[in-house]
């Protein structure tokens, strides 16, 4: 197992070292909002929460043994800069191809002691704060480019997570799109609309639930956008495109896991 730091865009920048000798780590600890009102004249409750999931902290705790004192005090020093990352938030990877985004260290507690008859080892304790509950791939889900050559047009998408994800949606027409709607009928028939006279051959349009944006050709077009932001939920997921023909749509999703 080896314990990474990494900035946004996958580039490692510390990596904990080989005969860092870990002891403990939750990483699959997590709760979800509830609240219950009292229900007035009769027993019982009634539960108003959307029962989302809370920001996630995930805690390290370990001991590392050095060959002198001043080898410990520089894995300290590397380590406390790596953590702090300058205030920027970052990711935390414990498996090759997975992380969860780190926002910053809520705890950070280290107890030095004796190996020998000098103070050459510490325990770490490590706290992360992550607001994204969630543990991502690098790799996203997504069937790839799809030709739009019937109206309706369904296109099955996998999501290979365990938990729903939001979905991106990339339309690259050929013909004129003036009109059309996407929907999800895996999740309740979910469904978002797009009326945009100027939409045709050569543009890009990029509805991008997880930032809640659209775009066409990197304008910013939300205005002829009705409806809902899509998601995919865990499994096979029918999606259904009414509109135009000619062209292509990138369906993706990040694939993420409780």
């Amino acid at each position: 197992m080896s314990l990474i730091l990494t900035d946004q865009n996958n580039n490692a920048f510390y990596t904990f070292p080989g005969d860092f000798d870990l002891h403990t780590w939750n990483d699959r600890d997590f709760s979800s909002r509830s609240k219950i009102l009292d229900r007035f004249g009769i027993h019982g409750g009634t539960e108003v929460s959307d029962r989302g999931i809370k920001p996630r902290k995930v805690r390290v705790q370990g001991a590392y043994h050095a060959a002198s004192q001043a080898a410990l005090k520089t894995f300290l020093d590397d380590l406390t800069k790596a953590l702090h990352n300058n205030g920027n938030p970052y990711r935390f990877s414990w498996e090759s191809g997975y992380y969860i985004n780190v926002s910053h260290v809520s705890r950070f507690r280290s107890k030095r002691f004796k190996q020998g008859l000098a103070y050459k080892s510490v325990e770490i304790d490590i706290e992360l704060e992550c607001p994204d509950p969630f543990w991502y791939s690098t790799s996203d889900d997504s069937p790839g480019a799809v030709s739009i050559t019937a109206s309706p047009q369904s296109i099955v998408f996998t999501n290979n997570g365990n938990v729903p994800s939001p979905l991106r949606i990339q339309c690259d027409p050929t013909a004129a799109w003036a009109d059309f709607t996407i929907k999800n009928e895996t999740d309740s028939d979910n469904l978002c609309r797009y009326t945009d006279p100027l939409l045709g051959d050569g543009d890009q349009l990029i509805i991008d639930a997880k930032d809640g944006t659209v775009e066409r050709n990197s304008e910013n077009t939300i205005r002829y956008f009705s409806g809902a932001f899509l998601r995919v939920l865990p499994g096979d997921n029918t999606i259904v495109y009414t509109g135009p023909t000619g062209g292509t749509i990138t369906l993706s999703a990040p694939r993420r896991f409780l």
